[in-house]
């Protein structure tokens, strides 16, 4: 017998199995926000939409943190950073050509917007 076979891990398998097939299918929009680049999609689409872009973000962080109790990213900056090296890794790689896309940049409270060409 092996040892995935024992009864006692059996009756463990099958306890897990059950808790993870009685899980609900997420909704579409929670599994976009849920997910980094859906977090960005949103942060784009936002990101106009309201006076700032740190009020947009940090309305976006709040819709994160209703759903999950913890915010995406500590902070605007971290969450720039991190699209910074997203859009690079794909501007490198990537072959689909999109249009052109703000960047943000946040230093020291002044808003620099950088226009360029981003490859998916």
């Amino acid at each position: 017998m092996r040892l995935c076979d024992a009864p006692h891990k059996v009756a463990r398998r099958e306890k897990i199995e059950s808790e993870l097939s009685a899980i609900l299918h997420i909704d579409p929009a929670m599994q976009k926000l849920l997910s980094a680049d859906g977090f960005a999609d949103y942060y784009f689409e936002m990101q106009d939409l309201y006076p700032s872009q740190m009020e947009a973000y940090e309305r976006l962080e709040n819709f994160h943190i209703q759903v999950t109790g913890r915010r995406r990213y500590s902070e605007f900056d971290s969450f720039r950073k991190v699209l910074d090296r997203r859009l690079k890794k794909k501007q490198k790689g990537w072959p689909i050509k999109i249009s052109l896309i703000k960047l943000l940049k946040y230093r020291s409270k002044e808003v620099i917007f950088k226009q360029s060409f981003i490859y998916l």
